[in-house]
C-alpha cells in the first residue's frame, strides 16, 4: 500500500528485484617475438650479424627481392617496395621492448592480459485484482552482460555485448462458475554484439589504403561504423598475433 496516494491491499502486489556480478583478473602472460625498429622500417641488417646470447655466431640471413630474386642490398628493403597500407597497419603492431642478441630468437615483447565480465540481471513484476472476475499480471526481466579481453595487445582486444529480455503478461476473466478466460501473451528478444576497440567510431579501414572490402550480401554496401575496426593481422616468420 502507498499511503495518502493509492491503496492498493489485497488489489495490487508488486515485486522488483536486481543482481549484478562482476569479475575482474589478470589474463596470462603472453610473450611473443615482434619485429624490430629496424624491421619495421624495412631495415634486416641485423640479419647479417646475428649472435646468440653467448656471442656465438650464427647464420646470416639474406632478405631477397621476390620478383628478381636478387638479394636487397645492406639487406633493407626500400620504401617503395613497402606496401602503404602495410606501413599504416604496422602502426598498430606492437613495438619490441627489449633488444635480442638474435632478433630471430628470444622474446622481445611481454603483455599481461586482461579478462573483464559483468552481468546485471533486473526482474519486476506486478498483479494487480480489479474485481473478483478480473486479475492481470505483467512481467518483465532482462540480463545484460558484458565481456572484455586484451590477450596479445590493446590493439586487439575483443569485447562482447548483450541484451536479453523477456516480457510476458496475463490476463484472466470469470464469465461464469463454468467459463473462464486465460489470455498470456509473451515477447522474448536477444541481441548480442562484438565489437572491435575501433567499432562505432569513424575509424575506417579505408584509411589504412585497405579497400574492397564491403557487405556483398547487402547489396555490396560498406561497414558501418558499428562494423568496422582493425583487422586481423599476422607477420610470417616473426611472430604471429590475432
Amino acid at each position: 500500500m502507498i499511503p495518502k496516494l493509492y491503496n492498493g491491499k489485497n488489489k495490487t502486489f508488486w515485486l522488483f528485484n536486481y543482481e549484478g556480478r562482476r569479475r575482474s583478473q589478470p589474463g596470462s602472460i603472453n610473450t611473443d617475438l615482434v619485429p624490430t625498429d629496424l624491421e619495421r622500417q624495412g631495415n634486416f641488417s641485423e640479419l647479417l650479424n646475428r649472435h646468440s646470447a653467448s656471442g656465438a655466431s650464427l647464420p646470416s640471413v639474406q632478405i631477397v627481392d621476390p620478383i628478381s630474386g636478387a638479394p636487397f642490398p645492406g639487406n633493407i628493403i626500400p620504401p617503395s617496395r613497402i606496401s602503404p597500407a602495410a606501413a599504416a597497419l604496422l602502426n598498430y603492431y606492437p613495438k619490441a621492448q627489449n633488444s635480442l642478441a638474435d632478433p630471430l630468437n628470444g622474446v622481445n615483447y611481454l603483455f599481461p592480459g586482461v579478462n573483464q565480465s559483468s552481468d546485471n540481471q533486473y526482474f519486476a513484476r506486478v498483479d494487480h485484482t480489479f474485481s473478483a472476475n478480473d486479475k492481470i499480471f505483467f512481467r518483465y526481466a532482462t540480463n545484460i552482460p558484458r565481456l572484455f579481453t586484451e590477450s596479445t595487445t590493446p590493439q586487439f582486444s575483443y569485447l562482447v555485448k548483450a541484451r536479453n529480455e523477456n516480457y510476458a503478461g496475463q490476463w484472466i476473466h470469470i464469465f461464469s462458475p463454468t467459463i473462464v478466460n486465460e489470455f498470456r501473451i509473451g515477447f522474448v528478444t536477444s541481441n548480442d554484439d562484438t565489437f572491435n576497440p575501433r567499432a562505432n567510431t569513424n575509424f575506417n579501414v579505408s584509411q589504412l589504403g585497405i579497400t574492397g572490402f564491403n557487405v556483398i550480401n547487402d547489396g555490396n554496401r560498406a561497414f558501418t561504423p558499428r562494423e568496422t575496426g582493425i583487422p586481423t593481422m599476422s607477420i610470417s616468420g616473426i611472430s604471429t598475433i590475432i
